[in-house]
């Protein structure tokens, strides 16, 4: 679930697992926090890629990831409304 960020309108599909964010208008610089539907056992590991436009130098990053919740922020310049980012989240037994 997207909590903030995002621009107006933005979309999530998928699962905790594996999800894309479609960002809505005017998505500016703002940090998109995402919770997850379910709580992992602990912190996971995550990937992410942006699909920004070929031309940009714009560069997501995860700033936080918890067992509960992820925190997408941009580098290099701002959210483009309409373009996707993709991600991956694995959770990973302590051992």
């Amino acid at each position: 679930t997207i909590i903030s960020g995002g621009g107006t309108g933005a979309t999530i599909s998928g699962s905790d697992s594996a999800f894309r964010i479609v960002l809505g208008t005017s998505p500016g610089t703002t940090a998109i926090l995402v919770d997850f539907d379910a709580s992992f056992s602990t912190t996971p590991v995550a990937v992410v890629h942006y699909h920004c436009p070929a031309t940009a130098d714009d560069r997501a990053y995860i700033a936080s990831l918890t067992a509960n919740s992820l925190t997408l922020e941009i580098a290099g310049g701002s959210w483009t409304a309409g373009y996707g980012i993709s991600v991956i989240v694995v959770g990973i037994d302590a051992a």
